[in-house]
């Protein structure tokens, strides 16, 4: 049991780390696309329109974090991203991800930032996909390793009440030769 426990954290991290190098290259490729001079309904239209997956969100923010637009949102009615994590490690570090619920949608989403700068200009793209999918992998690991212990335990007990049983004819028998 102790080793399909870390077996199940390893392989979440695991798919949790290929999501993120995923949102980070459609970050990077999205960016690309965006334009730096329009803003409004028009920059909201793009924003849907780059985001490849109806689950897939694609935010863009400015430094102070006012969002600019948002795939799944209105970007005026949204509240300030500066004190979201991933924007935060994105402003220090340049890209930064995190794993929470989203305030916006109440899904728990996987979020990947990066800065990404045009001259002078500055601002944070974050892409972000829902981990039902990781969720949905990891509990279909875990039936294939509970069954797996299952048979594994089956199969090693089989044997060890084969023996229980011959034990118990031997001892019995004896057991009745001496009384006789």
């Amino acid at each position: 049991l102790t080793v399909a426990f870390y077996a199940d954290r390893a392989l979440e991290h695991q798919h949790l780390q290929t999501l993120a190098d995923e949102l980070l290259r459609e970050a990077h490729l999205a960016s690309v696309a965006l334009p730096w001079d329009v803003s409004g309904a028009a920059m909201e239209q793009r924003c849907r329109e780059l985001a490849p997956d109806p689950a897939a969100r694609l935010t863009v923010i400015t430094l102070d974090g006012t969002v600019l637009c948002d795939s799944e949102a209105v970007a005026e009615e949204m509240e300030n991203h500066l004190g979201r994590p991933e924007v935060q490690d994105a402003l220090q570090n340049g890209d930064g991800q995190s794993v929470r619920r989203s305030a916006t949608t109440g899904q728990r989403y996987m979020y990947r930032a990066y800065g990404q700068h045009f001259g002078d200009q500055q601002r944070i793209i974050r892409f972000a996909l829902p981990t039902t999918a990781v969720s949905e992998a990891q509990s279909r690991i875990r039936w294939i390793l509970l069954l797996s212990l299952g048979l594994a335990a089956g199969v090693g007990l089989w044997p060890a009440v084969r023996l229980s049983q011959w034990l118990s004819r031997r001892i019995d028998a004896m057991v009745t030769f001496s009384q006789a």
